[in-house]
């Protein structure tokens, strides 16, 4: 065989050592490069630690700078800290490519085990022995994120209008260290996304909505030293106005389960926002400041389903009054319809103002206002002039009640949603004896 036709030292030193230990190679077409094959088999077995499934054969490179890169199958691909010059025999070879297998299902492990506790679903690819995960940005699409030996990265999204063909997110990289919780980490992944998607059909972004060079924390932390609102106006003057990019958030009870309310600002009076809970996203949209009296009264007109709205304090409060106003009272039966009835305050044709009543006739929460069609699809017309909320019961227990929102029309509405069986009793009652 001729020479290379770019002779190189280190690789022809490469090729002696590997020729003397028994593995054949060949230079690339170019002579940059040496390519080769391993045989595991015959020297020291290695299995896939995910699949358990043999590798039977090992494909290399060896670079100019004397690394060697696996190539081959996907799950050595790319296994940092090898090299020529630190190779003894070709046991010892493969030995460190099972530990380096190790390390990378060890690292890759730890990751998606972080993403899970955050409630995203994240496995590892056998074949690959890569992470995978993909995280719903609702309106933006779908992400999809991958780990390996360089950590967590964004890879492409799929979006969820238009041309759905895979869009690169070009390897961003995430740093869950910096990331608090789950709502950091989409907030990151969506100004990175809508960034993407802007480029893909031609437009620009103002500095405003640019995305963040580091995908660091984008909400306001938990504890004791996380500031208020009205700590910050203390402080800072109420005169202190709002940079792009400042995020506001707030816990509260949607249909009796927690979740946060996170809104970002834009620019000006505009604010994108999304309603979270452990597990989904509920909604996530663009606002005006001027469009909201309050959360209890805009939540209920943007989502689906018109859910109810709380504050935790008043939630344990209600819950304490409940225990008072229920005793006595029997738990509902699964497949049981139950309904709450709800007062109409205001109805001017366009919009209707409305307040949902406990089983003692009195209101609770903040009035809600949804335009007329949105309203009439949701509640059930009783045939006196009132309406009622229809919810299917799926699950009882000693503590907890599970159920399905129901439409007018009787057809399942929304997600199941659960809460405690004194809060539900004391503002639901079975629809045989609601009349």
């Amino acid at each position: 065989m001729a020479d290379p036709p770019n002779d190189s030292r280190t690789l022809f030193q490469a090729r002696y050592v590997l020729t003397t230990l028994g593995v054949e190679t060949r230079f690339t077409a170019r002579g940059d490069a040496l390519k080769g094959d391993l045989a595991p088999a015959e020297h020291h077995p290695i299995r896939n630690p995910v699949t358990g499934e043999p590798i039977d054969h090992v494909a290399f490179t060896v670079r100019a700078d004397g690394s060697l890169q696996l190539d081959d199958p996907p799950a050595v691909r790319g296994l940092p800290g090898l090299g020529c010059a630190d190779v003894v025999s070709i046991e010892r070879l493969l030995e460190q490519i099972v530990e380096a297998l190790e390390r990378r299902v060890e690292s890759i492990s730890s990751v998606c085990e972080k993403l899970q506790r955050m409630g995203i679903d994240a496995q590892v690819d056998g074949e690959r022995i890569v992470g995978v995960a993909q995280v719903d940005l609702d309106a933006a699409g779908v992400a999809v994120l991958e780990i390996d030996d360089d950590g967590l990265a964004a890879r492409y999204v799929v979006p969820a209008l238009g041309d759905r063909s895979r869009v690169s997110l070009e390897g961003f990289a995430l740093d869950l260290d910096a990331l608090s919780d789950r709502v950091d980490l989409e907030l990151a992944l969506a100004s990175r996304v809508e960034a993407t998607l802007a480029r893909r059909h031609g437009r620009t972004q103002s500095p405003a909505a640019a995305p963040r060079a580091r995908a660091g924390p984008a909400g306001l932390r938990k504890g004791r030293n996380t500031p208020t609102l009205a700590q910050l106006a203390a402080r800072l003057g109420d005169d202190a106005f709002l940079r792009p990019g400042f995020t506001l958030g707030r816990a509260l009870q949607i249909d009796g389960e927690p979740a946060r309310f996170i809104a970002e600002h834009v620019k000006g009076p505009s604010f994108r926002a999304r309603v979270q809970t452990r597990s989904a996203t509920l909604w996530q949209g663009e606002f005006e400041l001027g469009s909201v009296s309050s959360l209890e009264d805009f939540i209920p007109g943007v989502m689906a389903g018109a859910p109810s709205v709380s504050t935790p304090q008043e939630e344990a409060a209600a819950t304490s009054a409940a225990r008072h106003l229920v005793a006595g009272l029997l738990p509902p039966v699964p497949n049981e319809v139950w309904v709450m009835d709800v007062r109409v305050d205001e109805d001017d044709g366009v919009e209707v103002r409305y307040r949902g009543l406990n089983v003692g006739g009195i209101t609770f929460g903040a009035p809600r206002v949804l335009p007329r069609p949105a309203f009439e699809s949701s509640y059930a017309p009783t045939g006196d002039g009132g309406y009622r909320m229809l919810v299917r019961v799926l699950e009882v227990t000693d503590e907890t009640v599970t159920y399905q929102r129901l439409d007018a029309k009787r057809e399942p509405a929304g997600t199941p949603k659960s809460c405690a069986l004194v809060v539900f009793l004391a503002n639901y009652v079975a629809e045989a004896a609601a009349y």
